[in-house]
């Protein structure tokens, strides 16, 4: 394949370019009208911006793309970012292979609600995922949106939760999901990030609005509380959280392309397919610190 760059040059204006149908009232978007194995304009990117900003969740169908345009398009709205705990693409460093969801247990694929590395103290911009081979049904992949979870509680709670920050471990993920089972993962503990602490509301950087931001995955606990009073108000936003009606739900097709400001929503795939799930996914590194 021809070498792919993230040049641009110049198009049509872009408000007669998207073609956005927005699939809940809550969040999340089917965008028409952009071809991300082309290099796009200054106009188009902007215009996918701007979408990502007011939807959350962008998925582009029927769009015929190779691993370099999957990091040429991630390009286009920061640095690739490293995955640490999904195999990367033979030949293409900064694209991951996603092979499925695991029916049974917890494991680095996500089967519960989370957030994008949170765990750390930049955690991910945004996600990308292609669907290479996907089921004809199932394995759809959940979002649900941490403006609508935060407006939805009640004032005393907002007032209660804006002083307290909350712990993000990686590490007792991997205890939870047996990932540490052995001696070379047991040492791999050592290599882990140390915990993040994160506000459990946060403002987002571009569009002002406050936001609940706490996740199943990887939030263990909740500074100055007791063990009981933590595990208690976390249970409560873990579930208040994804509420249905702050979701959006993505049922894939092949060529299916997806982009998500990681900031403002949790995720997770959902378990319930037979046969492959093949996906290729990008990083997008983030340069925020929650607050």
């Amino acid at each position: 394949m021809a070498s792919v760059t993230a040049h641009k040059h110049p198009a049509r204006s872009a408000a007669s370019i998207l073609d956005i149908r927005p699939m809940t009232g809550a969040l999340g978007a089917e965008v028409r009208g952009v071809d991300f194995s082309a290099p796009l304009s200054d106009q188009e990117v902007d215009a996918v911006e701007a979408a990502l900003s007011e939807h959350l969740v962008l998925y582009f169908p029927d769009q015929e793309l190779e691993p370099d345009h999957l990091k040429v398009m991630a390009g286009y709205f920061g640095e690739l970012e490293k995955e640490r705990f999904i195999p990367p693409l033979e030949g293409h460093p900064g694209v991951h292979v996603l092979k499925g969801i695991s029916k049974s247990k917890l494991t680095t694929q996500n089967l519960i609600w989370h957030v994008d590395h949170s765990y750390k103290p930049e955690p991910s911009f945004g996600g990308v995922l292609y669907a290479v081979d996907v089921p004809t049904s199932g394995g759809d992949t959940m979002f649900s949106s941490m403006y609508r979870a935060y407006d939805a509680l009640s004032e005393p709670m907002k007032h209660y939760l804006e002083g307290l920050v909350a712990v993000h471990d990686v590490v007792a993920y991997g205890l939870r999901s047996g990932l540490f089972e052995t001696e070379d993962t047991r040492q791999a503990i050592l290599r882990m990030p140390l915990p993040a602490e994160h506000p459990l509301v946060c403002t987002h950087p571009d569009t002002g609005r406050k936001m609940l931001y706490v996740n199943e995955a990887w939030t263990t606990k909740i500074k100055d509380l007791s063990p009981l009073e933590s595990k208690s108000i976390l249970a409560f936003l873990f579930e208040h959280a994804t509420q249905q009606e702050f979701q959006c739900r993505v049922r894939w097709q092949n060529k299916g392309l997806l982009l998500w400001d990681n900031k403002a929503v949790q995720h997770r795939g959902v378990p319930d397919y037979e046969g492959p799930r093949l996906m290729h996914r990008v990083a997008i590194q983030g340069t925020w610190k929650p607050s």
